[in-house]
């Protein structure tokens, strides 16, 4: 088991929330990996010690099963966790199918929790179910509004693929 740094769920919602910028830039293509389409860019904070990587995952076949999160890798070695995780519905989770009313089956989010955390398991186990997007398009603008990436990284690397919300809660 990796030891993790203690953290509280504030301290967690900060690291999710601070500004961030792109330092590496994703691809201009996402390539297959298996059956998914990867793209990945790592991020800094001002302020923070660690770095930040960003996730893009979508299923080849079914598209609406997808993955767009962020990953926190702290200087002092205690190994990167997944702070957040945007998901479209893919059914089954840890080998349970035919529950219906779990998250997974629809769309979601994982946050890290520090009750996660403590208890050694994956930081963002716990998952919700969000009317925040109904697409992977959607997701990413959700997402990269989320983490508060830099309005000028997003012009730069995302303009071309997503256009906002008429109606942004």
């Amino acid at each position: 088991m990796i030891q993790r740094v203690a953290l509280t769920d504030g301290e967690i919602a900060n690291l999710i929330s601070f500004r961030k910028t792109i330092t590496e830039a994703p691809r201009r293509e996402f390539r297959l990996v298996n059956a998914d389409l990867r793209n990945d860019m790592k991020l800094a904070a001002e302020g923070i010690s660690g770095e930040f990587y960003a996730f893009m995952r979508i299923n080849e076949d079914f598209r609406e099963n997808f993955s767009v999160g962020l990953k926190y890798h702290p200087r002092d070695g205690n190994g990167d966790f997944v702070l957040i995780r945007c998901n479209g519905p893919h059914g089954g989770f840890n080998g349970k199918i035919g529950y219906a009313d779990h998250p997974h089956w629809a769309f979601h989010i994982h946050k890290a929790t520090a009750r996660a955390i403590e208890a050694g398991e994956k930081a963002e186990k716990f998952a919700e179910i969000t009317g925040e997007y109904a697409s992977y398009e959607e997701a990413l603008w959700f997402f990269l509004r989320e983490i508060n990436l830099d309005p000028a990284d997003i012009a730069k690397y995302f303009s071309s693929n997503m256009q906002p919300r008429l109606f942004v809660n």
